[in-house]
């Protein structure tokens, strides 16, 4: 993937999804994501599921790695 379709990809993310991306890449577990946005463990891993489904990234060691190309999160 380009640089300019990852970014198109970030792009097309719900606001939601890009949260939890964000906190993903920054290395929050599922529970700790769950209570700083105030949703349940279900609902984070339905949002983690869409990511890797969306994106087309398997492990979250790779959306990580998205997240630095697209510019949303520093190395």
């Amino acid at each position: 993937m380009t640089a300019s379709e990852a970014r198109e990809a970030y792009e097309r993310l719900t606001p939601r999804l890009k949260d939890v991306l964000v906190m993903v890449a920054d290395g929050h577990s599922s529970k700790a994501i769950a209570t700083k946005l105030n949703i349940s463990l279900k609902t984070v891993e339905f949002h983690r599921r869409r990511l890797h489904q969306q994106l087309g990234i398997r492990g979250d060691a790779l959306l990580a790695r998205f997240a630095v190309r697209v510019g949303v999160v520093a190395d």
